[in-house]
């Protein structure tokens, strides 16, 4: 019986929701118009914008050297602070010198010995030519042209006794290290005391040297970027330089460390010294028939012992002593000055002011392309100003894409080469442009839009085509509005809008939960 009146009682209660169903699926649907959303919104502005292009950028030095030893022996001395800025010139290292000052006093002494042993053939020579001028026959012709001969052996190992001594004193030169630039120095991997070796294919790197001021910033832009840059380039200068061009530029070269680097030229010019003296001091006039009294034609070459038959006699000591004094006075006048690169050979188009580097197609023109420099997108972050000074002579055809280079002055030494920085390039002034708000453009895969408001704050999904962007990337430039009649699949026409018109109002914050033909409430 109990059971009975249970099952009554729930079939009651069953019957009861039934009906609240049904009475509930009666009711009228939900409208979207009548579900408002709060969103934040603001208004299509129409404005002149300056165009900015921004590229992620890298600072490198204009140079960089490596500090090598270029001779075999002990580190002596380290000459400055680690991490300090060193000048141009000044002394880093010294290499014990003891062994390379013995080698240059050897050098002097063979080199003495050398020219005694000139003079001597020379005076053999010269006594056999004469003695066979007053009687003739006294000297055979053979011993004339042996005597001849060695005094040509004794000239020739003269001027390689010079090119010896030269040797080893530029070898003792090399004891002392100077920087050939002006920059930030690393520390140094050495301690006074250890043995270096630089004669080897793998030398030693004592330290890195890096000029700080001024300095570049390397950055990549696509080809169509570049393409599009080089194009209004040549459009600025068909309006306001005409065809006016400067001379290109040299690029900074490779420098090595070996300094201060051998005078290749340094053992000729000696030995033509050496050549000239005893070309002046000896060489008789010649004669009609060209040849000395032995026979011998008379030798023109500047280097080569010439006819000294005609001759006054000349102290052997004496002429001893000026030659090799004249030869040592030229080696100490080229050691009294090591040598330190030009600042136009070390980088050219580094220095600011003398930097008149501008892309026009395959040419230059006095006008730079300015550019900013920022090492963060912070507001507030401090702008530094350069200009444009190369662009690579290729595109990478793995990545599409230029290298550009730029200069700016670094007197503080706040740029350090390795820093990732920001490069924004300014472009044209685009007049009358629409612009919105960066965050509300929305992107459903096929193209982009955003959600415009009519005058009742109905929200309808508006595309756009947009442009350049600009303000830090905040603010976006939309193409110019545009309305077109479509047929739509019932065939009714309908007027379909593209882009926003000036002072139309569109959603920026909110949209998630719009859908079209939903009126919203604005804040």
């Amino acid at each position: 019986m109990k059971f009975r009146q249970a099952f009554i009682c729930l079939s009651i209660v069953f019957v009861f929701l039934i009906a609240g169903c049904e009475n509930q699926s009666a009711e009228a649907p939900v409208k979207m118009s009548d579900i408002k959303v709060n969103v934040v919104t603001a208004k299509a502005i129409q404005r002149d914008v300056q165009l900015t292009a921004s590229y992620t950028g890298q600072i490198v030095p204009v140079s960089k050297v490596d500090i090598v030893p270029r001779i075999r022996g002990y580190l002596e001395a380290v000459k400055y602070l680690d991490g300090s800025i060193v000048e141009k010139g000044q002394l880093l290292f010294t290499i014990q010198e003891f062994d390379y000052k013995i080698a240059v006093d050897k050098a002097n002494a063979e080199m003495v010995a050398a020219k005694a042993r000139e003079i001597s053939a020379r005076s053999t020579y010269e006594s056999a030519v004469k003695s066979n001028e007053r009687v003739h026959g006294t000297v055979s012709e053979n011993d004339i042209v042996k005597y001849k001969s060695a005094w040509q052996q004794a000239y020739a190992d003269f001027n390689y006794s010079v090119t010896q001594y030269q040797y080893q004193v530029r070898q003792l030169s090399y004891t002392k290290i100077y920087s050939p630039i002006k920059g930030k120095v690393s520390k140094t991997n050495y301690t006074p005391g250890e043995l270096l070796d630089g004669t080897g294919g793998n030398p030693p790197v004592l330290c890195t040297v890096m000029s700080m001021d001024p300095i570049y910033v390397e950055f990549q832009i696509s080809d169509r970027d570049f393409d599009k840059a080089l194009k209004e380039a040549q459009e600025y200068f068909q309006e306001h330089q005409g065809a006016a061009n400067a001379q290109p530029q040299g690029q900074p070269v490779q420098h090595s460390a070996n300094y201060p680097p051998e005078d290749d030229d340094a053992p000729a010019a000696v030995a033509e010294e050496v050549a000239a003296s005893e070309t002046e001091a000896h060489a008789p006039a010649p004669a009609d028939n060209a040849s000395n009294s032995a026979g011998e034609p008379i030798s023109t070459s500047p280097q080569a012992p010439v006819n000294p038959a005609a001759e006054q006699a000349v102290n052997p000591v004496t002429e001893l002593n000026q030659e090799v004094s004249t030869v040592e006075q030229s080696v100490e006048d080229k050691l009294s000055q090591p040598f330190i690169p030009k600042d136009e050979d070390i980088a050219p188009s580094a220095v600011l002011q003398d930097n008149a580097a501008y892309m026009k197609g395959d040419q230059k023109s006095d006008e730079t392309i300015p550019f900013e420099l920022v090492l963060s997108d912070e507001p507030d972050a401090k702008v530094y100003t350069g200009q444009l000074n190369y662009n690579d002579n290729s595109i990478d055809v793995s990545t599409g894409t230029m290298t550009i280079r730029g200069v700016l002055a670094n007197p503080t030494n706040e740029l350090y080469p390795g820093h990732i920085c920001t490069v924004r390039l300014e472009g044209k002034l685009k007049k009358g442009a629409v612009v919105v708000e960066e965050r509300a453009l929305c992107d459903d895969l096929s193209a982009k839009y955003v959600w415009a408001l009519d005058d009742k704050n109905v929200a309808t999904k508006r595309y756009v085509i947009v442009e350049e962007s600009f303000e830090h990337g905040t603010l976006r430039i939309l193409a110019p509005y545009s309305e077109k009649e479509v047929i739509s699949s019932t065939g009714e026409k309908i007027l379909k809008k593209t882009g926003l018109q000036p002072g139309e109002m569109y959603i920026v914050e909110g949209f998630q939960k719009v859908r079209d033909g939903m009126t919203v409430n604005p804040k």
